[in-house]
């Protein structure tokens, strides 16, 4: 005789919770031989751009240990791509445009409800979804056609930020 079992269902901030979790316990990301192989390809949009700043990021003391493929190269209109770098002072996320565009009219409001923090986008460009939600609490830092992403890491979004935000 079988039993029913009955599950509960999963909301987006259960799946939030899990995905955060999850990222926290994945093997190191630089080790892994397929994004190695999948970033070294050069099919990213946005491959030369990458490696470019890191070049400039070292310069600016932010010391890249590797970049790979973002999940975020397409959330904006007309965006160029988006590249995930690890660095000795933590992990970020970087968003591009193509050069001749730019993110200083884009606006970022932060709410918080239930402990989930939701992100809404106004302004150029446009955002592709509704909103970003998150866990954790997200930094964005704007130079010019670039778009930074911190992930709940003080010091490098206040280097970041000293570094690049003012030189719009």
């Amino acid at each position: 005789m079988f039993k029913a079992i009955r599950f509960a269902p999963l909301t987006y901030s259960t799946l939030l919770v899990c995905s955060s979790i999850s990222a926290q316990t994945q093997p190191d990301v630089c080790k892994n031989a397929r994004s190695q192989a999948d970033w070294n390809s050069g099919a990213s949009p946005v491959y030369a751009d990458a490696n470019a700043l890191a070049e400039e990021l070292k310069s600016h003391g932010v010391e890249v240990e590797c970049i790979r493929r973002s999940k975020e190269e397409n959330i904006f209109e007309g965006q160029k791509g988006a590249a995930w770098f690890q660095s000795k002072q933590g992990i970020f996320e970087v968003l591009f445009l193509p050069n001749e565009k730019d993110f200083s009219t884009l606006s970022i409001t932060e709410t918080q409800s239930d402990g989930l923090i939701t992100y809404s986008f106004s302004g150029n460009p446009s955002f592709m979804g509704k909103v970003k939600q998150s866990v954790k609490h997200l930094h964005f830092i704007k130079h010019k056609n670039l778009l930074f992403e911190v992930l709940e890491n003080e010091p490098l979004t206040a280097h970041l930020k000293s570094e690049f935000e003012a030189q719009h």
